[in-house]
C-alpha cells in the first residue's frame, strides 16, 4: 500500500457512545474526499457492528482511493492493525489453489478431464479411479473428509495427510454428486498440482505473488508470523468433543470433514505456529 499512514480523526456522529468508541480504535490511512462514505462506513464496522480490526483498499482506473487501516491486530487491543497485517482467509485459499491447478492446464500439462491418479497414482484406489481435476475442483471428487482417524500431529506433515486422503474410499462414485470439500479441498488439489510440477503449492504461490507484488502465502514463514492478526475463536455455542463411534453415514462424513484430525477446522490449534 504505497500511500503514507497518517492519523484519520472520526467523522462526527450523532451518538455519543459511538464517538466515544470511533476515539479508542485507531484508523489510519488516506481516503479521497469523494469516498467519504467509505471511511464512514469503514468506521462504523468499529463502532456499531464489534469489529476487532481490519483494512480496506479501493482502486479505481489504476488509482487508490482508498487506503484505510483501523482497529486491532489482537483481541486484548494490543497491537494496532498495520499496513502489513497479514490475516487468514480460510475458504478463499480454495480458488487460489484451484487458479495454481489452473495454470497447469493452460500450460498443457494436465487436463480437466485427466484422471487424478494419471499425475497420482495412490489416489486411484477406492472407487476413486474416475475422479477426474475437473471433479476435484468442482468438489465433485468423493473425498469430503479422510475416513482414517488423524492426529493434529499428522495435520502438520503434509505426506502424512495427502497418503490418508488417498488412501479414502470414496464417499460417492465421482462426478455423481456435489458436497463441500470444506478442508480437505487444500490437500486434494495441492497434491494434485504438487505431483503435476514438483513443487509444494507454496513454493508455485510465492512465485506467481512474488511476480505480483502480492503478500499472500500458503504457510506463512517463522520471520513472518509476527505480522499476523490472531483470529478469534469465538463460535455461537460451545463445542462438544466429536465423538465419531455414535455417527455414520452422512452425518460421519460430515464430522470428519470438519475435524479429522482435530484442528482441521482451526479448533484447539488456531494462532499457533504450525497452524499459521
Amino acid at each position: 500500500m504505497g500511500a503514507p499512514h497518517v492519523p484519520i480523526p472520526p467523522a462526527p456522529r450523532p451518538w455519543a457512545a459511538a464517538r466515544l468508541l470511533l476515539m479508542k480504535t485507531p484508523i489510519s490511512g488516506r481516503c479521497a474526499p469523494a469516498f467519504a462514505a467509505v471511511r464512514e462506513a469503514f468506521a462504523g464496522n468499529f463502532a456499531e457492528r464489534g469489529e476487532v480490526g481490519g483494512a480496506v483498499c479501493v482502486i479505481v482506473d489504476a488509482d487508490v482511493v482508498v487506503d484505510l487501516v483501523g482497529g486491532w491486530a489482537d483481541e486484548t487491543g494490543q497491537r494496532p492493525w498495520q499496513p502489513d497485517t497479514l490475516v487468514n482467509f480460510y475458504s478463499v485459499g480454495k480458488a487460489i489453489v484451484a487458479l495454481l491447478a489452473l495454470q497447469l492446464v493452460d500450460a498443457g500439462l494436465i487436463g480437466l478431464d485427466d484422471p487424478i491418479a494419471s499425475v497420482w497414482p495412490e489416489f486411484g484406489t477406492g472407487g476413486k479411479e474416475t475422479a477426474t481435476l475437473r471433479h476435484a475442483l468442482c468438489h465433485r471428487a468423493g473425498v469430503p473428509a479422510i475416513r482414517e482417524r488423524l492426529t493434529n500431529d499428522d495435520l502438520w506433515t503434509w505426506d502424512r495427510m495427502t497418503a490418508a486422503l488417498a488412501a479414502t474410499e470414496a464417499w460417492w462414485e465421482p462426478g455423481t454428486r456435489h458436497t463441500y470439500h470444506t478442508n480437505t479441498y487444500g490437500h486434494l488439489v495441492g497434491e494434485i498440482v504438487r505431483r503435476t510440477t514438483g513443487d509444494m503449492p507454496g513454493a508455485r504461490l510465492r512465485a506467481l505473488a512474488g511476480r505480483l507484488g502480492a503478500d499472500l502465502w500458503y504457510g506463512v514463514p517463522e520471520q513472518q508470523q509476527h505480522r499476523c492478526a490472531d483470529v478469534i475463536w469465538a463460535p455461537a455455542g460451545p463445542l462438544d468433543e466429536v465423538n465419531f463411534a455414535d455417527l455414520s453415514g452422512e452425518a460421519l462424513m460430515v464430522a470428519l470433514g470438519y475435524f479429522n484430525p482435530p484442528g482441521y477446522s482451526s479448533r484447539g490449534v488456531v494462532n499457533s505456529a504450525e497452524w499459521r
